[in-house]
């Protein structure tokens, strides 16, 4: 049962905007308008966060003609969230000054990023940011927006999260329905003027998530306008199999990928033999197989399994022109987005064909293999089998499968026991990459 919470940050939004028009209409005599709105900032972040009983601090500032940011961060300092955090704000203000330049804007302006909540839920890091840009007007600084947005941050590694990384995706239609139930009573709109497709599409495609004390916070937009929805039973709506995901990075490792799927019968039983085993693998689906069957790759998310791209109808890339191997790339993504919410992070190259120009039209991390079961060819069992374990040592190495033949998935349920009988850890490729090349993937780059 979805208990929802009441809604406070529209009227403390509304009652911040109310006491700062004073401040940021103010003039401080005997400073220049950087000290100005220095302290304007500094009084801002106060005003947000003194329920909180905790003070405020310039985390980060810079400054390129005439664009300034800041970011306001509450004491006490968090080394590892910062680290986090710098980086975003790095390539935020990238795209900041390039949106100032473009709009063909002459004014001073200064953009305050303000954190005025955290959480954290299993190995999520989440963050509640106020937004406000101020303009110079006659040697006054006014503010000219304002809104809230949420960020969060993988605790492993620092990448940024969406919801298709934490939602249970065979939910987002109940939730969405919820969503809108919740909008339409907090902000009194009739339900029926709420269009449930949007609410779908946002929570599918969107990122914008907040987490605390077990409850979970939704930031929707609609046609250009803001809602907020909060529910108290987070775990209704988190895919706890891939955030309850624990590895010892000092144990061996080793990487199963399947190539060509998905189909039904064949992905359901690897699935099952995978998750019996609690073992992970990476699935490289072919987007004319992804369009035929999209449960087939919810299934494989859902579960915590990495699903990748290896082309759309499985041809040579290195006989097609660039335009067609543009074509590729993108019908197969467009599949992964309609069903995942995101575009595929790696590619690997029907038959490993492929070269550096082709590297660089692709634009994703190349994937190959270490171990080549050459199940294709032979089709036997026992075959499969002994090509896997001639190897003495399968620590850090990724083994080649297809999951669309019948006799691969036989030889998947003899292999996936004894490697873990062995003492091999069986993780996706981005664990593979994270703990034994204490990396991550660089696009263009050839890997194994």
């Amino acid at each position: 049962m979805i208990k929802n919470q009441t809604l406070y940050i529209p009227f403390l939004i509304i009652g911040i905007i109310f006491s700062f028009q004073f401040i940021a209409m103010d003039r401080v005599e005997g400073l220049d308008s950087d000290e100005i709105i220095e302290d304007i900032v500094l009084e801002e972040a106060e005003l947000f966060n003194d329920d909180l009983g905790c003070s405020n601090r310039i985390f980060k500032e810079i400054h390129r003609g005439n664009l300034s940011m800041y970011v306001t961060l509450k004491s006490p300092e968090n080394l590892k969230f910062e680290r986090f955090l710098n980086s975003y704000f790095e390539n935020a203000y990238d795209y900041y000054i390039k949106e100032y330049n473009n709009s063909h804007y002459t004014d001073k302006r200064v953009i305050h990023i303000n954190c005025i909540d955290s959480g954290n839920y299993k190995n999520i890091l989440s963050f509640k940011f106020n937004k406000s840009i101020y303009t110079l007007e006659n040697e006054e600084w006014k503010r000219i927006s304002s809104r809230i947005f949420f960020l969060n941050f993988s605790d492993d590694n620092g990448d940024r999260l969406s919801n298709s990384d934490v939602l249970r995706l065979n939910k987002i239609g109940n939730l969405a329905s919820s969503i809108r139930s919740d909008i339409s009573k907090k902000y009194k709109i009739k339900e029926k003027e709420i269009n449930l497709d949007l609410i779908k599409e946002a929570l599918l495609n969107g990122d914008q998530f907040f987490i605390e004390d077990g409850s979970i916070e939704f930031l929707i937009n609609i046609n250009d306008k803001n809602y907020i929805s909060k529910f108290k039973d987070l775990k209704s709506f988190i895919n706890r199999k891939k955030l309850n995901r624990k590895l010892d990075e000092n144990k061996p490792m080793v990487c199963l990928t399947y190539d060509d799927g998905p189909l039904p019968k064949n992905s359901k039983r690897i699935v099952d033999i995978l998750e019996k085993n609690k073992a992970r693998a990476t699935f490289f689906e072919l987007g004319l197989n992804v369009r035929k069957y999209p449960e087939m790759v919810l299934l494989k998310h859902e579960a915590g399994m990495e699903v990748e791209g290896h082309s759309f109808s499985h041809s040579n890339f290195v006989t097609l022109s660039d335009d067609a191997v543009k074509r590729e790339i993108s019908a197969t993504d467009i599949e992964f987005k309609e069903i995942i919410g995101k575009t595929t992070r790696c590619f690997r190259p029907p038959y490993g064909s492929t070269n550096k120009k082709i590297n660089r039209i692709v634009n994703k991390p190349i994937i190959f293999w270490s171990v080549d079961t050459e199940d294709w060819r032979s089709r036997d069992v026992d075959k499969i089998y002994a090509k896997v374990f001639e190897h003495e040592n399968l620590d850090n190495k990724i083994i080649l499968l297809h999951s669309i033949h019948e006799n691969t998935v036989y030889a998947t349920a003899i292999i996936v026991p004894l490697l873990k009988q062995k003492g091999y850890q069986i993780v996706t490729l981005e664990e593979l990459i994270k703990y034994k090349r204490k990396n991550q993937l660089i696009n263009c780059k050839k890997y194994y």
